[in-house]
């Protein structure tokens, strides 16, 4: 959820204080950017503009099991209704949290009043497309790139219906 906020990470070592955007905070399994020297200090989420929703959603096994996919949906508007800006980021789908930027594409300026099914499965299959899974214990990789797609939709569903209910 964090990415899809645009959430920034402060961080402090021996050769002075650093800021990254949390997207690229991670490198790798088990690997981020932090130096042996340094702490990570501070998240620091900004504030939303006013026309903006969200909704997160995640798929597990039991509720206090590692998330098999998780999604999160960050939707924001201009005054004319139009999607300015769509974030989409993903987990448990590739080595490191991403953002489907090509999914995110399809709804910029779309009036988000008028943003039928077809495209927010669209949506979800683009996304699914950028995913990376791995099998393992928890799923298989068909498995959660089909669920990637439906948790997606879910998501840009639910973040719309915000949106509806904020802009009345």
């Amino acid at each position: 959820p964090l990415i899809a906020l645009n959430a920034e990470v402060r961080l402090l070592g021996t050769e002075g204080e650093r800021t990254l955007l949390l997207e690229t905070f991670f490198k790798g399994v088990k690997k981020t950017a932090l130096e042996d020297d340094e702490l990570l200090i501070e998240i620091k989420i900004p504030t939303l503009p006013s026309l903006s929703a969200s909704a997160f959603l995640r798929k597990a096994r039991t509720v206090v099991d590692i998330a098999q996919i998780n999604v999160a949906v960050l939707l924001t508007a201009d005054e004319d209704e139009k999607i300015s800006q769509a974030r989409i980021a993903l987990g448990a789908v590739a080595p490191v949290p991403f953002r489907a930027k090509e999914a995110e594409e399809m709804l910029i300026g779309k009036a988000f009043f008028d943003i039928q099914d077809e495209l927010l499965i669209k949506a979800g299959e683009r996304a699914a497309a950028a995913t990376r899974p791995i099998t393992d214990i928890r799923a298989t990789a068909a498995y959660r790139k089909q669920v990637s797609k439906v948790l997606v939709k879910r998501a840009l569903v639910e973040a719309l219906g915000k949106l509806k209910e904020v802009e009345r």
